[in-house]
């Protein structure tokens, strides 16, 4: 019988087993920053500015040991590279660990705690950015659930530390601040006031060494001093030293392919985040009870929310939103499980799948495997539209999970599982349309030229349409105890997206499109149902990573015009999926906040 202390256990041998092996250029950018200090003799804060001062408080120690060895006479990079995988190992130990007691605490099961706890620590995610990658964002994020942990356990004085801990690794968990300080006003308002003393004294004590470096900048020039505090903008800066048409992880790549990057770079900045954060605050503090869900959901929102904006978004960037996405879709239901997942597995099949990563890995460590690097050189599936799709259906269910938590901390709908008799020919029809999208999807992105496979995949199509058809016959009259309001409004939606994809399908001559729009637009007069949702989520998720590879890869300037709106329209769709305004039978009590 499994129990916590054997996943811990699994998942840290796991990570230790991976991280002597693997290594890619964040571990060698992590040593580089600390070799300022023991090689180059410089104050690293005067020059590096991606990393806060609490980054060398947990990294620079791990050099030690390595000159220690390197005065026996033991000179290997292999031992450094291992020592700085630590501290994001230590981080996702302390993400489970919060996880786990969170979920234990709230919903009073163990079992669905472990659960949780597991699916994070155990996830191949997870593991690859932490032993293989060896970025800092686990440690980030797992002192700020510490950090959410401590609140919720009433130990603001922890938690500040935590929080401070957390922002001095990277600036923007101290931006939570503010949503930590309406959690415990609500609650007991002589905490917060702690809350704000304790997190406001460490931070300076942290931050003190810039002085050492603004001081004498101040001195100088104050024009110096306006240059290096600009310096702090991070990924927002990113845009003038790299091509944003290759950004891969929202929607930057796609608009800059498509020619409409000048136009969207006016909203894409760091300003429309800041009035973005402002708004978040005051729905924090205006429409939801400030409790623990709201606490954890605003949490998720805010990191999401950077990672659309900004322009530059990263891999490893999922770590921030990853822990609070699973909180939702656990502990609070707020999230189907299946888009955390397909959040998961996009951005692994973005990098280091077709973008082959892992192939880095084996070329540093068994170069004698992937041929010297030849076969990195050679891969086949290497494909930058495709790349790009994905980055916009990533972008796509990102925004979702933004909105669900958004919604599910704000207003009090419930999820919509639509529990009817499910019959095994209508469970085949979701199974085959998954897997004739999929393979659609990898024709026309790598099979294009052969013509009998598209034909393959438009009969199977219209055969899934034609059984789904004479299948739900009797569907096409709505429950008496359904509202008319509410019908239409679901109805219209998927109608216009409907409209939206045969004007798409007409435009780029895409068969395959046109059938799926007739699919879309047949789900508008057809009642709710498990298996019309499926289908309905599938297509729709589907169709939003279609029709960008067709715009990416056609000379009509109309398709990428026409594919923005699309984007919307399919969010509202997906939406529609899951929330009714009809009362839903009694689903028992929410999870409680108790100890």
């Amino acid at each position: 019988m499994w129990n916590i202390r054997r996943v811990f256990i699994l998942a840290l041998a796991i990570r230790l087993g991976l991280a002597p092996f693997a290594t890619l250029s964040a571990t060698f950018e992590n040593i580089t920053a600390v070799d300022t200090i023991f090689v180059q003799g410089f104050d690293p804060l005067s020059w590096i500015t991606s990393y806060g001062p609490g980054f060398y408080l947990f990294y620079a120690p791990l050099y030690v040991p390595y000159l220690f060895l390197n005065s026996l006479g033991v000179h290997s990079l292999f031992v450094l590279e291992f020592l700085f995988k630590f501290p994001s190992i230590v981080g996702d130990m302390l993400s489970g660990y919060a996880l786990f007691n969170l979920a234990s605490r709230v919903l009073q099961n163990s079992r669905r705690a472990m659960l949780l706890s597991t699916v994070y620590l155990l996830n191949p995610y997870s593991i690859f950015i932490s032993a293989v990658v060896g970025h800092l964002e686990p440690l980030m994020i797992g002192l700020v659930l510490m950090s959410i942990y401590s609140t919720f356990e009433q130990s603001p004085r922890k938690s500040s530390i935590f929080l401070s801990l957390a922002s001095t690794l990277r600036f923007l968990p101290g931006l939570l601040l503010p949503f930590f300080l309406l959690y415990l006003r609500g609650r007991a308002p002589p905490q917060a006031r702690t809350y704000l003393y304790y997190f406001a004294a460490f931070s300076a004590i942290l931050f003190s060494p810039y002085l050492l470096v603004i001081i004498p900048l101040r001195l100088a020039s104050q024009a110096l001093l306006f240059g290096y505090l600009q310096s702090f903008a991070g990924p927002v800066s990113t845009l003038g030293q790299s091509n944003p048409s290759t950004f891969r992880y929202n929607l930057t790549g796609f608009l800059a392919s498509t020619g409409l990057w000048g136009y969207a770079s006016n909203f894409s900045n760091v300003w429309t985040f800041i009035i973005l954060y402002v708004g978040l605050i005051a729905a924090f503090w205006r429409f939801t009870r400030s409790d623990l869900k709201a606490l954890t959901s605003f949490a998720g929102v805010f990191f999401s929310m950077f990672m659309l904006v900004v322009p530059l978004s990263q891999s490893h960037y999922l770590s921030w939103f990853l822990p609070f996405g699973l909180i939702g879709s656990f502990i609070y239901s707020s999230i189907p499980r299946k888009y955390i997942g397909l959040l998961l597995g996009v951005n692994m099949t973005i990098w280091p799948l077709i973008d082959p990563g892992f192939l880095v890995v084996l070329d540093a460590t068994f170069p004698w495997i992937t041929g010297y690097g030849y076969l990195y050189n050679h891969w086949p599936f290497t494909n930058l539209d495709f790349l790009l799709s994905l980055s916009v259906l990533y972008a796509v269910i990102l925004t979702l999970c933004l909105i669900l938590l958004l919604v599910s901390a704000t207003r009090p709908h419930e999820f919509n599982s639509a529990k009817q008799p499910n019959p095994r020919l209508l469970t085949i029809l979701v199974v085959a349309q998954i897997a004739v999208l999929v393979f659609e999807m990898l024709r026309l992105a790598y099979l294009q030229t052969q013509a009998y496979l598209s034909l393959v995949a438009i009969i199977v199509a219209i055969s899934i349409l034609a059984a789904f058809t004479a299948k739900s016959r009797r569907d096409f009259a709505f429950e008496e105890n359904f509202r008319i309001k509410n019908i239409r409004t679901n109805s219209v939606i998927l109608l216009g997206l409907s409209g939206l994809m045969l004007a798409l399908s007409l435009n780029s001559n895409s068969v395959f499109l046109l059938i799926q729009a007739g699919l879309t637009a047949l789900f508008a007069f057809i009642r709710q149902s498990k298996t019309k949702s499926m289908l309905g989520q599938a297509t729709i998720v589907w169709c939003s990573g279609y029709i960008a590879y067709l715009s990416l890869t056609s000379t009509n300037s109309l398709e990428a015009v026409l594919t923005i709106p699309t984007l919307f329209v399919i969010i509202a769709a997906l939406l529609s999926q899951f929330y009714v305004s009809t009362p839903l039978p009694n689903m028992g009590p929410l999870p409680q906040e108790g100890r």
